[in-house]
């Protein structure tokens, strides 16, 4: 579970609507499951169907929440054309055990997120808090 300000909720979904011709990722900040801080992470690989964090500002944002006494609680991309779904690739690649995976992605003309556990080559639906 997370829990979300309604204005960090906006900030993804206008970085999503902004650039609809790519994945785009980054990573949920805070303690506790309360996120403080969205940081967007560039998409080394510029696809539609594949995202790949540029490692050095990866790093830089782990230094950050260092600082911030901050924890990482979840890592969040874009998946442009559907499905609200972790892909078969999402599922291989996650390696943060403990940590969200959120799916955003336009359902029924909107983005939306979609939260996730990930954890033995599967994956759950989770659940957000908006306030």
């Amino acid at each position: 579970m997370l829990v979300l300000l309604n204005k960090q909720i906006k900030q993804i979904i206008d970085y999503c609507e902004n650039n609809p011709s790519i994945e785009v990722c980054g990573i949920l900040a805070g303690n506790n499951a309360q996120v403080k801080k969205v940081l967007f992470i560039t998409n080394q690989y510029d696809s539609p169907t594949r995202f790949f964090m540029e490692p050095i500002e990866l790093l830089q944002a782990f230094y950050w929440m260092d600082e911030q006494k901050m924890e990482l609680l979840g890592i969040f991309h874009s998946h442009p054309n559907g499905p609200e779904i972790p892909s078969m690739t999402d599922i291989k690649e996650f390696n943060y055990p403990g940590v969200e995976s959120v799916i955003v992605t336009p359902k029924n003309g909107n983005w939306e997120l979609f939260p996730y556990i990930i954890e033995d080559q599967s994956f759950k639906l989770s659940k957000i808090i908006s306030c």
